[in-house]
């Protein structure tokens, strides 16, 4: 079926009333109800999904019409048709011919450019889903994936449903690696290692935690020997536990260094830097007064041994 023949047929049916739409699809085309679904998918608007489930069967068949993009954590239709229900704008049930069908509709996808405008132009991140939601931001969660696409900025964020974790989006692999099932313990984490970050209580027991990963500049210190100055700094703040703690942090950043050999001093000191941010054990090392002065000498001596 032609999108463009079904797209004049939505034109004048609507999209309120699924099962009339596809009974005139079907009517006109003169072809099967599962046919109806399938070519609909592809000429409805954004903002549709469709459960189709044949009686027989105890699984539904998905479809999402285009520029919908519900993170699959929400797909789960088994285990979170409360959630579908909590985010939609509307649903309707009802049956045709051997289907049960679930309809759904929710609020529509802007196009990417449009949606990276209103982020440049809005206060902050916090902001800019408002606007894109209407101040309902919940209503927005199941396309945060799409919408962080559109904005190209390092953000992670977390979707937390009854202090529970549900999803957790980002664009690029995160250089800050917490991951927390419990809300309350994300947030202890990024305070104790002083992450900035936004949270965010929504409607229907929905919270977003939003961290934007840092970009930080390589800093300008004095050459030295790092391998004596770690051992001085760890002799002072890890007394009882020297050997230990020594061959943990060597390992970490012989490990980042091992499986980041094309990276340069800045990328390096960025992905060791939030390595030991994130980590509990080593918030002393961290805060030290020498930290820096270790690892930028440490990045050096590892760069110039490269092969």
């Amino acid at each position: 079926m032609p999108t463009e023949w079904l797209k004049q047929i939505i034109g004048e049916v609507g999209t309120a009333d699924l099962l009339k739409l596809v009974r005139q699809v079907q009517t006109r085309a003169g072809t099967s109800v599962m046919a109806c679904f399938y070519a609909l998918e592809n000429a409805l608007p954004s903002g549709h999904l469709f459960l189709v489930r044949n009686k027989l069967n105890e699984f539904p068949a998905k479809f999402l019409s285009e520029k919908t993009f519900i993170s699959s954590a929400f797909l789960n239709f088994a285990q979170n048709e409360n959630l579908l229900d909590g985010l939609c704008l509307s649903k309707t049930e009802f049956s045709i011919s051997q289907y049960e069908v679930i309809h759904y509709t929710f609020q529509p996808c802007l196009d990417k450019d449009t949606v990276a405008e209103i982020y440049e132009k809005a206060d902050d991140i916090l902001e800019c889903l408002n606007i894109l939601s209407d101040y309902s931001i919940e209503k927005s969660l199941f396309n945060l994936q799409y919408f962080l696409e559109c904005i190209h900025k390092p953000y992670i964020v977390y979707v937390y449903y009854k202090g529970q974790l549900l999803k957790q989006h980002f664009i690029t692999p995160p250089k800050i690696k917490i991951y927390c099932s419990l809300m309350s313990e994300l947030i202890y984490s990024l305070e104790l290692n002083s992450v900035i970050f936004q949270h965010c209580a929504l409607g229907n027991n929905y919270d977003l935690v939003i961290v934007e990963e840092e970009n930080y500049e390589f800093p300008n210190t004095r050459r030295i020997n790092p391998n004596i100055l770690l051992k001085q700094i760890v002799n002072e703040i890890y007394t009882d536990n020297f050997t230990k703690y020594l061959h943990s942090i060597n390992g970490v950043v012989s490990h980042i260094n091992s499986n980041n050999k094309s990276a340069n001093k800045t990328e390096l000191y960025n992905y060791m830097k939030y390595r030991f941010i994130c980590d509990e054990k080593f918030v002393d090392f961290y805060n030290h007064i020498n930290f820096d002065l270790y690892l930028t000498n440490k990045i050096y001596d590892m760069i110039e041994n490269r092969k």
